[in-house]
């Protein structure tokens, strides 16, 4: 190579080398312009002006609120949009059972991406961090990535942050998220926001349930059905039930309607039913927002184990129950509960066979 050339080629290393230093060293957070952002009136957090919160994206329930930020990297040519990095703030409600909450995050609910098992853990005071390695892939983008989560137990405080390594250190990512967390304030109100987001009363739940169990144990006598077991189906006749060991507890109450070879074409569910069919490597339910019930995912196992045939589709009218909210009524509001469930699971698979609840090619 000729000296000149050498030289040029040197250059251009070193000036790339060093664009790459600032480029890095411009994502310091704490050195960057903040916005003070209120996080849906429970909390505020300041991030960099650049990482825009999506409030339509907003996930809360009676446990949990989540809220996400993202940072565009790109406009394309194929009308995608793709992202340099994406934050997932959890906060959880104060009266969270910590067992469920530490289950939850392993489990990887609070993640802003799909990842495995970490790389590298460490703890630091109250925090937890947990390191991985992830891609991010958007058409036509590919990039390696760092996965880092943060989670702060004692607060009920889970964050979650993905961007390209070729933008940050391991380091670097931690010196921000720590930076975030000290700008994190939650609301004095928090017990309050989540009560919101509830269909139970919080302070009357344990009475409530402990009632509850009671009418549910009379009434399934009454209907001739087997007392059900907390974690375990039960089955009757054509019918299967079990009560969830989720929040809030609910009795849920399973009647099939049909099965049949999964169709070549795309279906609609026209009644509130519920479809399970295999896809890639697990079967997936699916109520099409019509209004059926949907089985918490940790009651699934025992129930999808009578799925055998992954070529299939199969139909189900699912009833669930609150357990920690209190029912109207005198005598055994339960039962009369109960019986309307039975009623309506009955129409739905008289309507199906008489004059179907699903179109295309799959009609009975």
């Amino acid at each position: 190579m000729k000296p000149a050339l050498l030289v040029g080629v040197l250059i251009a290393v070193a000036v790339g080398t060093m664009a790459c230093f600032l480029f890095r060293k411009s994502r310091i957070w704490s050195e960057l312009k903040q916005t003070q952002v209120s996080l849906d009136g429970l909390a505020k957090v300041a991030v960099p002006a650049d990482l825009r919160y999506d409030s339509e994206a907003v996930l809360h329930d009676g446990d949990t609120a989540q809220f996400r930020f993202q940072r565009i990297n790109d406009h394309h040519l194929n009308g995608m949009t793709s992202y340099a990095e994406n934050l997932l703030i959890t906060i959880a409600a104060p009266d969270l059972d910590h067992a469920v909450f530490d289950a939850h995050r392993q489990k990887g609910h609070y993640d802003a991406a799909k990842v495995g098992q970490p790389e590298q853990t460490s703890k630091e005071g109250p925090l937890l961090w947990e390191i991985f390695s992830t891609t991010y892939e958007r058409d036509p983008v590919k990039e390696p990535a760092h996965y880092v989560r943060l989670t702060d137990a004692a607060a009920g405080v889970v964050i979650g942050w993905w961007g390209y390594r070729k933008q940050y250190t391991v380091e670097q990512a931690e010196a921000n998220l720590r930076f975030l967390r000290s700008t994190l304030s939650i609301t004095q109100g928090r017990a309050a926001y989540f009560e919101r987001y509830r269909d139970y009363r919080t302070s009357g739940r344990d009475a409530d349930l402990a009632h509850n169990l009671e009418l549910l144990s009379a009434a399934l006598k009454e209907l001739g059905f087997a007392p059900a077991v907390a974690g375990q189906w039960t089955r009757h006749e054509p019918w299967r039930y079990t009560i969830d060991n989720g929040r809030p507890q609910q009795f849920h109450l399973v009647l099939p309607i049909q099965h049949m070879r999964m169709p070549d074409s795309p279906f609609e569910l026209k009644g509130p039913l519920t479809t399970f069919r295999f896809v890639q490597n697990f079967w997936w339910q699916n109520n099409q927002g019509r209004g059926g019930g949907l089985i918490p995912q940790d009651s699934l196992p025992g129930f999808i184990e009578e799925l055998t045939d992954k070529q299939e589709v199969h139909f189900f009218s699912i009833h669930g129950l609150n357990l920690w909210k209190a029912l109207p009524g005198t005598d055994n509001p339960v039962l009369t509960q109960l019986r309307a469930f039975i009623a309506d699971a009955d129409k739905q698979k008289e309507i199906f066979f008489s004059k179907g609840l699903i179109d295309a090619d799959a009609e009975p």
